[in-house]
C-alpha cells in the first residue's frame, strides 16, 4: 500500500514525466520561480545588448559615408581595369546617371 502511495505521488508530481526524467525541476515556491524567470530574461537581454554593441562597432561599412567612399573606390578600380571597348561604352552611358550621383567627390 505504501508503494502505491509513492507511485501515485510520483504521478501527481509530473503528468508528462519531465520532472522524473530530469528535464524540468520544480521551483520551491512561486517567488523562486518568478525570480529565476526574471534572472533568465535579464541574461537574455544582456546577451542581446552585447551582440548589438559588438556588431555596431565591428561593421564599419554600415556607416553611410564609408559605404559611399567604398562604392566610389570600387568604381574607380573597375574603370582602371583593362576591359573591351564595348564594355567601356556601356559603362560610360550609365556612368553619369547611376554612378556619379553616388560618388563622394565626382
Amino acid at each position: 500500500q505504501q508503494q502505491q502511495q509513492q507511485q501515485q505521488q510520483q504521478e501527481i508530481q509530473s503528468w508528462c514525466g519531465s520532472a522524473e526524467a530530469g528535464l524540468v525541476t520544480a521551483a520551491a515556491d512561486a517567488a523562486a520561480s518568478a525570480k529565476a524567470r526574471r534572472k533568465r530574461k535579464q541574461q537574455e537581454a544582456d546577451q542581446a545588448a552585447a551582440a548589438l554593441a559588438g556588431s555596431s562597432t565591428a561593421v564599419s561599412w554600415a556607416n553611410a559615408k564609408v559605404q559611399q567612399r567604398m562604392f566610389g573606390d570600387a568604381w574607380l578600380a573597375f574603370l582602371r581595369t583593362d576591359l573591351p571597348g564595348d564594355i567601356y561604352r556601356k559603362v560610360l552611358v550609365k556612368l553619369h546617371s547611376d554612378v556619379l550621383p553616388a560618388l563622394v567627390n565626382p
